[in-house]
């Protein structure tokens, strides 16, 4: 599903407005012109493992000048099994529409780029990384200050289980693993298939360095570099002593190893999904980890998980931890529904 066009947040849902929809008219006529994300489509789609389903929202478009230090946006989702949804810019965060009706945005321009210049065998998740780092990279190095102000960093919410080449004729791609008996691998797919198996943060950022100078010409030097750059921002939030999580806590249930290779590569939902699992575990030590994996997760972006967090200090009688968290996930661009209650007494 792709949508290029405007959008809007109302009472925490988004809104991708019809085709000649007057954003300024009362609430119930853009209700019945728009679609909503939440409910009308990610919430329609099957909660299949075996799935692969891509939703690309390039909206909240708005005018240059009526952009600066405005902080409305669309809000932040999590994607439906099987689902990949990403946005062309963060959550409460405006875009950019270009200047003519015949150029593209830069998200969109970006990712034409990708999907011309990747090799076939590149998966899409890393496709979207690759875009979200041209994006940034291209608004921030831009001539003008006003886009170098309103530089966009994609949102994406990745809940797959299975990676999907870009090429339709190789279908679903192996996860890395060991070569099949009596296939020798060369030394640069061994390489590779080590950096994709790299479960902490620090051995991605080392293997994938190693990668990146044994292999100046490789095809996979692009997600070689998103790898390593989401295990540098993965390191940081760990470093952070607000978030109480530590490298024994890298065990995580069995059927959570594929989210702990995307937590140890700085994928937020993953991390999500992880604090989950511990705490259906029900014990004390899950709990723990919950709490850390909850904090892991806010940091590297997910104000869902940091509102999660905030539920869970608050039942627990932690009213400061509680409001931090809260803020937390506002400052991230998450505006709870209102159905959660959740206005603090």
């Amino acid at each position: 599903f792709y949508f290029a066009g405007h959008g809007l947040q109302l009472d925490a849902n988004n809104l991708l407005l019809g085709s000649g929809a007057n954003p300024a008219s009362p609430r119930k006529e853009i209700l019945a012109q728009s679609l909503v994300l939440q409910q009308r489509l990610l919430a329609a789609l099957p909660p299949r493992p075996g799935a692969f389903n891509l939703t690309l929202i390039d909206a909240c478009r708005t005018d240059l000048r009526k952009a600066i230090g405005d902080s409305e946006g669309l809000n932040q989702v999590e994607a439906p099994l099987g689902s990949v949804v990403c946005f062309s810019t963060a959550a409460g965060r405006p875009a950019v529409a270009p200047a003519r009706p015949d150029q593209n945005t830069f998200f969109t321009a970006a990712l034409v780029r990708a999907l011309m210049t990747l090799p076939g065998d590149t998966h899409f998740g890393d496709l979207l990384q690759v875009v979200k780092q041209d994006v940034e990279a291209t608004m921030r190095q831009h001539p003008l200050a006003a886009i170098r102000q309103l530089a966009q960093s994609p949102f994406i919410a990745d809940n797959t289980r299975i990676r999907v080449a870009l090429d339709a004729n190789l279908g679903v791609l192996p996860e890395a693993r060991d070569a099949p008996d009596g296939l020798v691998l060369a030394q640069e797919e061994r390489d590779w298939l080590a950096l994709r198996s790299a479960v902490w943060p620090a051995d991605v950022i080392a293997q994938a360095q190693t990668f990146l100078e044994r292999y100046p010409a490789s095809a996979m030097l692009p997600q070689a570099r998103v790898l390593k750059q989401g295990a540098e921002t993965a390191l940081a939030v760990l470093r952070n002593r607000d978030v109480k999580l530590y490298r024994s806590s890298f065990i995580t249930p069995d059927n959570a190893q594929e989210d702990l290779k995307r937590a140890a590569r700085g994928d937020k939902d993953a991390a999500a999904r992880i604090a989950r699992s511990h705490r259906a575990l029900n014990t004390d030590l899950g709990l723990l980890r919950y709490e850390g994996w909850l904090q892991y997760a806010a940091g590297l972006g997910n104000g869902i998980a940091s509102y999660e967090l905030a539920l869970y200090y608050r039942a627990g009688q932690q009213p400061i931890l509680a409001a931090q968290a809260e803020a937390r996930a506002v400052a991230l661009g998450y505006v709870p529904p209102r159905s959660l209650q959740h206005e603090r007494k």
